[in-house]
């Protein structure tokens, strides 16, 4: 792997983490290259009704009793986690678009690869990830 490889997986872990927390609200973790691939950590849905409106930062400032209502993330979870599955496919296919020559190193980094099956297929990647016993997971 060359130095400019390594520079272009960090930009497009970047590019991925910061287009999924703008536009499905994700809250990223971290993105960084790690072993010649883009790592993405990042959780889907939320706890608190805060992270919605502040999902990349560590401190959320409290939204007074509104922020306080415990049943609520679990009502807009139910619409929002397919929502955000949906975006992360559809963000990392525009990332292998983007970066079509490092689709392999991309791939093999991302958190969730049982959401990224068609992904995998539409470029014709093996899945490297496995089950604990050995096999492939598809």
């Amino acid at each position: 792997m060359y130095l400019a490889d390594c520079a272009e997986l960090e930009d497009a872990a970047e590019w991925i983490g910061i287009n999924l927390s703008r536009w499905g609200r994700i809250s990223v973790l971290q993105t960084k290259e790690k072993y010649g691939t883009a790592r993405v950590y990042c959780k889907f849905g939320h706890n608190e009704l805060s992270e919605l409106f502040y999902p990349f930062c560590d401190y959320r400032p409290r939204l007074g009793w509104f922020g306080r209502i415990e049943w609520l993330p679990r009502i807009y979870n139910w619409l929002l986690v397919p929502y955000q599955q949906r975006l992360y496919r559809i963000i990392y296919d525009r990332a292998l678009k983007k970066w079509g020559h490092l689709a392999d190193e991309i791939l093999s980094g991302a958190d969730e690869p049982l959401l990224l099956r068609r992904v995998y297929e539409k470029y014709s990647i093996d899945c490297k990830w496995r089950y604990t016993d050995g096999s492939k997971l598809w």
